[in-house]
């Protein structure tokens, strides 16, 4: 993008750019695109390009987002520590030309996630505020659940995936094929007892009921996505795009998964002793029932196996769609789903009550 193209997008929201600063790009995913720029009103801002809802048509990829930061404006507004969006001057957060959409946000300083214990703390008690304020914010809009699930939908989720599995993604894996990523489908293939093992595993524990804590999710509270603060009893939460409502104990797993990856790969011992720092986080800010917990494992199995499905309808019903996710079945999401269901065995009530109570 050429630099008038970030002036039409700030002045669209009434700001314009300091005289002579260069645009800083922050980082590009297959997702979003993110710069910092310098404006003369409010400082330093974050533009982000989001490209999460492109298999929405334009229209309801725009109600999509507007959505998602309609809420994080109410989860910021009871003391959330996630990045104001700013409006433009027509009342929407959404900058939109033609598929291209971009929200302007406050830049948020912080240290980034070290792995240290106090991170690691930190990280479950800034998880549970989130959760804890999304309950409150339901509980006061009964009617906000059924209209996030109507207008911000997760692509390709694991329940439609798994109906689907045994009558389409299973038969056209498992017979002989040409492709563009035939050593993935091969990983994939000679795995397939073990994947079937792990969705059974998942099934039985039906994450998605109400019997689990409601609330609002992150769904993508990764290492990357939070930052530190010296003295905040939180920490601060970016990269909200895939906000929606469901269980808590799916973004527990799912920020498990992420940052004992690196514990996964270079110091196993230690994982048991760094979920409990993490855990006693979570819930010294927003207890859960303990049987919620012991369902981590299978919530952390059933993120994987939703992005093994994902990637593989991308790949054989979509023209190879996003190649460079699908690689990752071989790189991340198969050896993960084999190190979860190893690696937290040691989750049991006994444990749980001892950590914990």
């Amino acid at each position: 993008m050429e630099l008038s193209d970030y002036q039409n997008i700030l002045h669209a929201f009434g700001f314009t750019l300091k005289i002579d600063f260069d645009v800083s790009h922050l980082g590009e995913s297959v997702s979003s695109s993110v710069v910092l720029l310098e404006t003369n009103e409010v400082g330093t801002v974050v533009v982000k390009e989001s490209n999460w809802y492109q298999f929405l048509s334009p229209a309801d990829a725009k109600n999509a987002l507007e959505a998602v930061y309609a809420v994080s404006e109410k989860l910021l507004d009871r003391g959330v520590f996630v990045p104001k969006a700013y409006i433009q001057t027509n009342g929407s957060f959404v900058y939109a030309t033609g598929q291209t959409f971009f929200v302007v946000q406050q830049h948020l300083h912080g240290e980034a996630f070290a792995h240290s214990d106090a991170h690691i703390e930190l990280l479950g008690k800034t998880l549970a505020q989130f959760h804890k304020v999304g309950k409150e914010v339901l509980m006061q809009e009964p009617d906000l659940q059924l209209r996030i699930q109507n207008t911000v939908p997760t692509e390709k989720p694991y329940e439609e995936s798994r109906s689907i599995y045994e009558e389409a993604i299973r038969p056209v894996l498992v017979r002989d094929h040409e492709c563009a990523l035939t050593e993935v489908c091969s990983v994939v293939k000679s795995d397939i007892a073990f994947i079937e093992t792990c969705m059974a595993r998942v099934d039985k524990m039906h994450l998605t009921s109400s019997s689990f804590t409601q609330t609002i999710l992150h769904n993508d509270l990764n290492t990357r996505n939070i930052l530190f603060s010296e003295g905040c009893s939180f920490g601060k939460v970016i990269d909200v795009d895939q906000l929606g409502v469901g269980s808590c104990v799916l973004d527990i797993a799912n920020t498990l998964n992420s940052f004992t990856w690196k514990f996964v790969e270079e110091n196993p011992q230690c994982i048991e002793e760094k979920t409990a720092l993490y855990l006693r986080g979570y819930h010294s800010v927003n207890p859960l029932p303990l049987p919620e917990y012991l369902a981590i494992t299978q919530a952390g199995l059933r993120w994987d196996l939703l992005r093994i499905l994902r990637s593989l309808r991308r790949h054989h019903f979509e023209n190879n769609r996003f190649p460079e996710l699908t690689q990752n079945i071989k790189k991340r999401f198969l050896p993960r789903l084999h190190k979860t269901s190893e690696q937290f065995s040691f989750v049991t009530e006994t444990w749980l009550q001892k950590i914990l109570l």
